[in-house]
């Protein structure tokens, strides 16, 4: 049975067998203030050297865009038929059998449609940033990935 539009999807299927929420930002305060002032110092080298509020408003847009991974928070929810990341409260989900391979490192999983982990792959597949205790969930993707392709990274 399907909801009708507004209302929440409460069946059982709908309720996710992993989720939790990262914000890389916040993993390493340091870093991050360090990033942020090295951020407006870019910006505002930008603005002094084009005399241009317009140009260092676009640099600060195209830098943040380029980067919001790390800045902004993420939730993720691994389901048994797919895998959801929410930026914004907006959901993005990617059913398992896009994948082929997974390649796992000590932060993350990068889910790969293709089997390789190029330079371009990259933008094709989805990277999973894994919560504090990773083994379980590591183990619930790596399992869900349809061609059972499996590398680790090290670190």
């Amino acid at each position: 049975m399907t909801p009708r539009d507004g209302e929440p999807d409460t069946s059982t299927e709908a309720s996710p067998e992993y989720a939790w929420r990262t914000h890389l930002a916040g993993r390493r305060p340091a870093r991050s203030i360090l990033a942020a002032a090295a951020f407006i110092a870019l910006c505002g080298a930008v603005g002094v050297l084009y005399d241009s509020f317009v140009f260092a408003a676009l640099g600060s847009a195209i830098l943040f865009g380029s980067t919001s991974v790390y800045w902004l928070p993420r939730e993720y929810r691994v389901h048994a038929d797919r895998v959801e990341v929410v930026v914004f409260g907006r959901a993005f989900a990617r059913p398992w059998s896009q994948f082929v391979a997974c390649f796992r490192d000590s932060d993350a999983i990068f889910l790969s449609p293709t089997g390789s982990s190029t330079g371009l792959a990259r933008f094709r597949g989805l990277t999973v940033f894994l919560p504090a205790d990773a083994d379980d969930v590591a183990a619930a993707i790596e399992h869900h990935v349809s061609g059972g392709r499996v590398e680790d990274g090290g670190a």
